[in-house]
């Protein structure tokens, strides 16, 4: 899958629809906005976060990208991010919070997972994970973001 890409124009950038509770890796919270865009080997990643993204900031240099999910939190952001290859599978969850990070790509994770809509331009899916005390159920249905600046 090759998201689709908005070259010499205007970005766009669209509100997702989310929704649902995590409480997982020492960090408890709901879900409250999703983004997803291109990574890693012709991949989508999608963030699904406890606060709205600040899309804005995002864009700043043109592109929507795991740097932009990493490093434009504010101060004891929790969000997850689903890691799926070209083809739509699923192949890692990884929480991030004030007390820190944890992956995990076993198979009880990632069997969890239900796609409902893989395409070039959208993806949406819910994951219904509990195990040991911990439970992450998300449902997500958001536009694939991707913007490559005209310069």
């Amino acid at each position: 899958m090759v998201p689709a890409r908005l070259r010499n124009g205007p970005i766009s950038i669209t509100s997702a629809t989310v929704n649902g509770d995590v409480d997982y890796a020492g960090e408890r919270w709901r879900a409250a906005d999703a983004i997803a865009y291109a990574c890693e080997d012709d991949g989508t990643c999608v963030a699904i976060g406890a606060a709205r993204f600040d899309r804005a900031a995002f864009l700043a240099d043109g592109v929507i990208d795991s740097v932009d999910v990493h490093e434009h939190q504010p101060d004891g952001a929790r969000y997850l991010l689903l890691s799926f290859d070209g083809e739509g599978i699923l192949r890692d969850v990884g929480a991030y919070g004030p007390a820190g990070g944890s992956n995990q790509s076993d198979e009880s994770m990632l069997a969890a997972f239900t796609l409902e809509t893989f395409a070039d331009d959208r993806i949406a899916g819910a994951l219904d994970y509990a195990f040991e005390g911990d439970r992450i159920r998300v449902r997500f249905d958001t536009m694939v973001e991707a913007a490559v600046s005209s310069e």
